[in-house]
C-alpha cells in the first residue's frame, strides 16, 4: 500500500502484512519521523486473525506480567550513590580545608594585630610617661632655682597649704617663719598650673617642701587637701620614695588624698646646691584615667589591657577600685607572678624582665591570647589580652555558612543524581520490557520513542529496527 508521510509528504510503500491491528506506527525513510498508518477495512479481518494467533500462547490469551526487578543494587541506585558519595567527600574535604585555613589565618592575624597594637601603644605610652618625667624634672629644677634666689616680695595670691600644727594648717608663728618660702611656693604653683592644666593625664600636680608646706596646681586640689586633717607631704609615699631614691620615681598604686581614687605618682626630689633635700614635686595620674583614656583600646576581640610593675604588682587591671580604702593607706594589689595559673605567672615573669612577645594561657577552660611589651619610662610591662573564642568567632560564622552550603549542595546533588538516574534507567527498562515481549513472540508493538540523541537513543533506534525486522520476518513465515 502506498501512503504519504504526514511530516514531509513523501510517498512510500508500506507492507500491510506488518501492520498488526487497525493502525501502526511507520517511520518515514526520508525524514525519519514516525506517523500513523491505518489498514484498509478489507484487511482488518486478516490482521485480527493474525493478532489472535500471535497471542495464542499464555493463559487465557492474557500477557504474562514481566518482572523488571534486579538483584542487588540497581543501576539507578549505584549511579545515585556514586554521585552523592563523590559530592559528599568533595564538600567535606573543602569544608575541613576552609575551616583549618580560616582558624590558622585568624590566629595569625590576631597575633600580628595584637603585637602591632602593643608596639604602637608602647611607643605612645612611653612618649606620654616620658613627657611627665621630663615635666617633673623641669619643675624640680625650676623650684631649685627659686630657692637660690630667695628675694620674693609680691604676693601672687596663689593658695599654699601651711604645715599642720595639730589643729589646723598654719598659725601665726608658722606663717611668719615660712613667709618667704610661701612666696616661693606661690611661684612654683603658677608653674605647676601652666603644665598640669594642659595635660589631660595629670589629675593633680604639686610641690611639697621639706618644711611640710604644700602647693597644688589648682584651687580645687587645695580645697580637697586642706579639708583633710593631718596631711603631711613629707610622710606621703611619693615624697618618701623620691627622696630615698634621689631621682624620678613612679609609685605603686595608692588612694589619692585629693580625688579619693587610685593613682600612681611620678615624683622627683628638689635639692639645693649642697645636695640637701628641699622638697619633692609630684604629678598624680589616675589609674581610672590610664585604664579608660590610655588603655581604653578599641582593639576588638573583647580585649582588655593591664600594666604590671617590675615587682609583679598590678598597676592597672580591670576591677581596681579604691572603695573601702583610706586616703592614707597603701593600696594592696595582686602579685601577678604568684597566681594559681602557672602559664600566666611565667608570662608575667617574662614581661617584668623587659621582654616583648606573644603568648597564651588558659583560664577557666578558655584560651587567652596575650601580646605584651615593656614601658621603660615607668619600668612596667603592658599586656593586651584577647579570648581565643572571640578571635575565632568569625570562623564559627564561616563554618555555619559552609555547613549550610554543604547541606544545600548535598540535597541538590541527590535531586540531580535521581533525575540523571531516571533519564538513564527509564529507557533501559522500556527496552527490557519490549525485549521480553518480543521474546514471547509478540510483534504487534509500537516502536519506542527516539527523541534522544545520545548512546541510549542510538540503542533505541537499533532496537526499533530489530523489532520491525522480526515483525516482517514473522509475517513472511505465516
Amino acid at each position: 500500500m502506498i501512503v504519504s508521510c504526514e511530516h514531509c509528504g513523501k510517498k512510500l510503500k508500506v507492507d500491510l502484512s506488518v501492520i498488526q491491528g487497525d493502525q501502526a506506527k511507520v517511520r518515514c525513510k526520508h525524514c525519519r519521523q514516525l506517523f500513523t498508518v491505518s489498514k484498509p477495512a478489507e484487511e482488518k479481518g486478516t490482521a485480527e486473525a493474525a493478532a489472535a494467533d500471535s497471542q495464542g500462547s499464555g493463559s487465557g490469551g492474557q500477557e504474562e506480567e514481566i518482572d523488571l526487578r534486579t538483584e542487588g543494587w540497581s543501576l539507578k541506585s549505584k549511579l545515585t550513590a556514586i554521585i552523592v558519595l563523590t559530592m559528599f567527600v568533595a564538600l567535606s574535604v573543602t569544608g575541613l580545608i576552609v575551616g583549618y585555613y580560616s582558624r590558622t589565618t585568624l590566629a595569625n592575624q590576631a597575633e600580628t594585630h595584637l603585637q602591632t597594637i602593643a608596639q604602637e601603644k608602647s611607643q605612645q605610652y612611653t612618649a606620654i610617661f616620658d613627657r611627665i618625667n621630663d615635666e617633673v624634672l623641669g619643675v624640680a629644677d625650676y623650684v631649685s632655682g627659686l630657692y637660690e634666689r630667695r628675694d620674693f616680695e609680691s604676693n601672687l595670691g596663689f593658695s599654699v597649704m601651711m604645715p599642720w600644727d595639730g589643729d589646723t594648717y598654719g598659725n601665726t608663728e608658722l606663717n611668719e617663719r615660712y613667709a618667704q618660702e610661701r612666696l616661693l611656693m606661690q611661684r612654683a604653683g603658677v608653674n605647676l598650673n601652666s603644665l598640669a592644666s594642659e595635660n589631660p593625664f595629670i589629675s593633680l600636680a604639686y610641690y611639697g617642701s621639706a618644711n611640710d608646706l604644700m602647693v597644688p596646681h589648682s584651687q580645687e586640689g587645695y580645697k580637697a587637701l586642706s579639708a583633710l586633717e593631718g596631711y603631711t607631704p613629707t610622710e606621703r609615699p611619693w615624697y618618701e620614695k623620691a627622696v630615698e631614691q634621689g631621682g624620678v620615681i613612679w609609685t605603686d598604686p595608692y588612694v589619692d588624698a585629693n580625688s579619693k581614687n587610685l593613682v600612681v605618682t611620678c615624683a622627683a626630689p628638689v635639692t639645693g646646691q649642697n645636695g640637701e633635700v628641699l622638697g619633692a614635686v609630684g604629678f598624680d595620674v589616675l589609674l581610672e584615667t590610664i585604664e579608660k583614656d590610655i588603655l581604653g583600646l578599641d582593639i576588638g576581640y573583647s580585649s582588655y589591657a593591664f600594666l604590671v610593675s617590675q615587682n609583679g604588682e598590678a598597676l592597672v587591671q580591670p576591677g581596681m577600685v579604691a572603695e573601702g580604702q583610706s586616703w592614707d593607706d597603701r593600696y594592696a594589689t595582686d602579685d601577678l607572678r604568684k597566681t594559681d595559673n602557672q602559664e600566666f605567672n611565667n608570662m608575667v615573669l617574662d614581661m617584668v624582665q623587659g621582654n616583648t612577645g606573644f603568648d597564651s594561657f588558659t583560664r577557666e577552660g578558655d584560651v587567652q591570647f596575650v601580646a605584651y611589651t615593656f614601658l621603660p619610662s615607668i619600668q612596667a610591662g603592658m599586656a593586651i589580652v584577647s579570648p581565643r573564642k572571640a578571635v575565632m568567632k568569625p570562623v564559627r560564622r564561616i563554618q555555619n555558612i559552609v555547613l549550610a552550603v554543604w547541606g544545600a549542595m548535598l540535597l541538590i546533588t541527590i535531586a540531580i543524581s535521581l533525575y540523571v538516574g531516571n533519564r538513564i534507567t527509564k529507557p533501559i527498562n522500556n527496552l527490557t520490557r519490549v525485549a521480553n515481549l518480543v521474546s514471547r513472540g509478540k510483534t504487534n508493538l509500537e516502536e519506542l520513542p527516539e527523541d534522544r540523541k545520545d548512546e541510549i537513543g542510538l540503542l533505541t533506534r537499533s532496537f526499533n529496527r530489530l523489532v520491525v525486522s522480526l515483525r516482517v520476518a514473522l509475517s513472511r513465515n505465516r
